[in-house]
């Protein structure tokens, strides 16, 4: 146990999202065969639907430490788990683990900061070449971004990368969700559209809660307009039709950009049945006047 615990100081996140099918692997090790998933559950403290969705790879972000550390004391002990094996598949590796295979997962995680800086970048100078006038990012939690988004009754989470207002734009509040998925290593390969399908329904999985949310509590976005940034053609079109049907309460908007050619391609509104019907700020024709300078940007 003392080793555990030294390893749980050692240990910190270097890599979202997390390694699901393994980490689903070694939890059914874990329980073993002489229990079912719910009495393990029961012995670790938590619910049978929280490993069911460990099992099923359907959780977006890691474990915390301590219920790793509960799996991992709780384990059959003829599954031989263990509290790193865990740790590992739940995207973390130790402080001092410098391995190539560390830098490379860094320099993807950095490669995916640029990415979602860009997409801000290029969504923010469309709005300016438009002539609107854009209030300042807000890099707080969104329930403190907009005051009408309270926090949920449901223990529901919004995905929120980064947020702006339009001065003179309703609703007040614009939401924006990033997908940084390009497909470039898979085009041309027959891998590539499968790969597609798999980001596509992930995107589903990963916006689930807000969609539930504006379900069960539409007032939540009462004031503001939720978009779901892509970049991939492919996906675009994919998640699309997912959604074709949707019976949307409120607000939302699906936003493709260009990263090469620095430029918003569409944003395409879902019907919704208690807002009002609103076109795309970007469908108004570009004022080359109206585009701000780097400097002005800056300040």
């Amino acid at each position: 146990m003392e080793q555990q615990n030294d390893l749980q100081e050692e240990l910190q996140v270097v890599y979202v999202p997390i390694y699901q099918k393994r980490l689903g692997e070694l939890l059914r090790n874990a329980k073993g065969e002489k229990r079912t998933m719910a009495e393990f559950a029961q012995e670790c403290g938590v619910s049978p639907t929280t490993f069911s969705r460990i099992v099923n790879g359907a959780i977006a972000k890691p474990l915390e430490k301590e219920l790793i550390a509960k799996i991992a004391e709780h384990a059959d002990p003829a599954s031989w788990v263990t509290f790193e094996q865990l740790m590992r598949a739940n995207g973390w590796v130790p402080a001092s683990d410098d391995t190539p295979r560390r830098r490379k997962v860094k320099a993807q995680n950095e490669e995916s900061r640029e990415r979602r800086d860009q997409i801000k970048s290029i969504i923010m100078q469309e709005l300016f070449a438009r002539g609107y006038t854009i209030g300042p990012i807000m890099g707080t939690p969104f329930e403190q971004l907009d005051p009408t988004l309270q926090r949920s009754r449901f223990r529901f989470y919004t995905r929120i990368r980064f947020g702006l207002r339009v001065m003179g734009f309703e609703p007040e509040f614009w939401h924006f969700s990033t997908n940084i998925f390009t497909g470039e290593e898979f085009r041309g390969t027959e891998q590539y559209e499968n790969e597609v399908r798999q980001e596509a329904f992930y995107l589903l999985e990963l916006h689930e809660d807000a969609f539930l949310r504006d379900m069960w509590e539409p007032e939540a976005f009462a004031n503001s307009l939720y978009s779901i940034v892509m970049v991939n053609r492919d996906v675009f079109e994919a998640f699309s039709r997912l959604l074709e049907g949707v019976p949307f309460n409120s607000s939302f908007s699906l936003i493709l950009v260009d990263l090469q050619q620095q430029t918003v391609v569409e944003e395409r509104m879902l019907p919704a049945r208690n807002s009002l019907p609103l076109t795309s700020l970007f469908d108004v024709p570009r004022q080359e006047s109206a585009y701000p300078s780097e400097q002005e940007l800056l300040s």
